[in-house]
């Protein structure tokens, strides 16, 4: 049976639909836009060809936003926006989390070396404001390490070396100023070394006799740096200083 909505009420009808019409919700929520960017390295030397992309916030947001394991030439997608690359070589000597976890990673804090680890040849890019999408970003990477080549005579053979103030890890941003030191085990011959915010201080211990040395060479990245040292009258003494820029000729030196 058809029932039939009297004339009189129609209007009153009509607004109960349009009411019940505008208070109805809307819960559907836009996705974020994405960008896609290629990510591109250059370097000086020949570098590994697995790198990691650190990603952080702009304007004082230091949290690590992403840690990407990556291969030059291939393709990164984000929530479009603008971000702060930081590209570095794999490497295991340092407390960076694997590929995907970004908990410890800040942008102004050191990348500790592990407990008893030896450092390696790392090389890491400048900090880059990148606005995605982009077409591309290369991480121009450079040496973040350096190299010390260290020669004893006539020492005792209990000798214990350490560098002292070497920083507790590699900086993000490339700046050690303040940054926290801890005294690095050093061996006769080549050892792998971060920058020093100043003079390189030799720390020696044996029971024959313990003491300090400042090499008076401020470590940077990407030097070769040598001395030569000589067991002396119950110490350690300098008896000559290099550095070398990657091997090439003599920035300054030192001897007696």
């Amino acid at each position: 049976m058809k029932r039939f909505i009297p004339a009189s009420l129609l209007p009153a009808f009509a607004f109960f639909l349009l009411l019940s019409a505008g208070c109805s919700s809307d819960t559907t929520v836009d996705p974020p836009v994405s960008g896609t960017v290629t990510l591109l390295t250059r370097t000086v030397t020949e570098t590994a060809s697995a790198h990691r992309l650190l990603v952080f916030g702009t304007d004082g947001d230091n949290a690590c936003k992403l840690n990407h394991s990556f291969t030059s030439g291939s393709a990164l997608t984000l929530d479009a926006g603008k971000y702060r690359f930081v590209t570095l070589t794999e490497t295991a000597c340092f407390n960076l989390p694997g590929a995907g976890v970004t908990a410890g990673v800040a942008a102004n804090q050191l990348l500790a070396l592990k407990e008893g680890a030896t450092l390696e040849a790392v090389q890491i890019s400048q900090p880059a404001e990148v606005t995605l999408p982009a077409a591309s970003y290369t991480a121009v990477l450079q040496p973040a390490t350096c190299l010390f080549r260290l020669t004893l005579k006539e020492a005792p053979a209990d000798l214990t070396l350490h560098l002292k103030n070497m920083p507790a890890g590699l900086s993000l941003s490339g700046s050690y100023t303040d940054a926290a030191t801890k005294a690095y085990p050093l061996e006769e011959n080549d050892n792998i070394c971060l920058p020093t915010a100043g003079s390189a201080v030799l720390q020696y211990r044996s029971d024959a006799g313990s003491g300090e040395l400042d090499l008076g060479m401020t470590f940077e990245p990407g030097y070769t740096y040598s001395a030569s040292l000589q067991w002396q009258e119950n110490g350690l003494k300098i008896t000559s200083t290099v550095a070398n820029w990657n091997g090439g000729g003599n920035t300054n030196g030192d001897a007696e």
